[in-house]
């Protein structure tokens, strides 16, 4: 089965991963779309974690947006818990086939909606709450994802992003379908990775771009914030397990021993 590997990439596939299966396959091509999976017990239970009542006082009543809302499950705990509108927007569209079955299913269908269109196409300045969670790492184009929420946000406005693994989490790489130990991406090159994928998933990637990974750090969601037109008006973030707090407070740890990274950005009123 590896017999195509070269040395590297055969003691990675060894020492870091777990078995290939017989043949690689891509798991969404079997979702079921007209079979969602049931909406998660607590779907806020993140934000409520990370934003604590602020995040659903935000949108209570009023217009929320889901930045890759990936099962659209923040979008309908949203609709359920006051949100006046809420939409998803997400790429994949079996996704959003299964959200909307969910939403007709919670009841919620009139007040939510789950679209591929870019976030542009809705106008400017009609949403009061934008939401990313666990999908920042992932974006193309992260500076131009923090323009458009600026551009479809409220003066006053608030986007709430949270995700993790950020990059040099130890599996900021994430893979874990695949991946087993700590730091693959340390120690192994872009191109060994991907080539031994190529085992577990049917393409054939030659870059992190190509599977979803902006090789997010905490420095650069920073810069990021910095060279966007939002004000920074909260950021926390989780150690690793039983790491403690002081670790993620220091410039030289944070970003290795960081669990998730969670900010707050505001448009200004005027």
């Amino acid at each position: 089965m590896d017999s195509g590997l070269n040395f590297t990439e055969r003691l990675f596939l060894r020492l870091w991963c777990v078995p290939p299966p017989p043949a690689p396959f891509e798991p969404r091509d079997l979702y079921d779309a007209s079979q969602p999976p049931p909406l998660d017990a607590d779907p806020l239970s993140r934000t409520r974690r990370v934003y604590g009542d602020r995040f659903e006082a935000a949108f209570r009543n009023r217009n929320f947006l889901d930045i890759g809302c990936g099962l659209g499950h923040q979008v309908l705990g949203a609709a359920l818990a006051g949100a006046g509108m809420a939409v998803g927007v997400d790429t994949v569209e079996v996704n959003l086939t299964m959200a909307r079955a969910n939403a007709e299913t919670l009841g919620v269908a009139e007040r939510t909606k789950f679209t591929s269109d870019t976030i542009a196409t809705f106008g400017r300045e009609w949403a009061d709450v934008a939401l990313s969670q666990n999908s920042f790492e992932h974006f193309d184009d992260p500076g131009e994802i923090l323009r458009l929420a600026y551009d479809a946000l409220k003066p006053g406005g608030q986007f709430f992003v949270t995700f993790g693994p950020s990059w040099w989490h130890p599996f900021g790489v994430h893979h874990m379908f695949m991946i087993r130990l700590p730091w693959a991406h340390y120690f192994f090159s872009e191109q060994t990775i991907l080539r031994v994928r190529q085992l577990y998933r049917p393409n054939k990637p030659t870059c992190w771009r190509e599977v979803s990974l902006n090789q997010m750090t905490i420095a650069k969601l920073l810069r990021l914030v910095g060279e966007s037109n939002f004000t920074l008006t909260h950021m926390s973030v989780t150690p690793i397990g039983p790491l403690p707090k002081a670790l993620v407070r220091l410039p030289l740890f944070r970003e290795w021993t960081t669990a998730d990274v969670s900010v707050i950005l505001t448009k200004p009123v005027s």
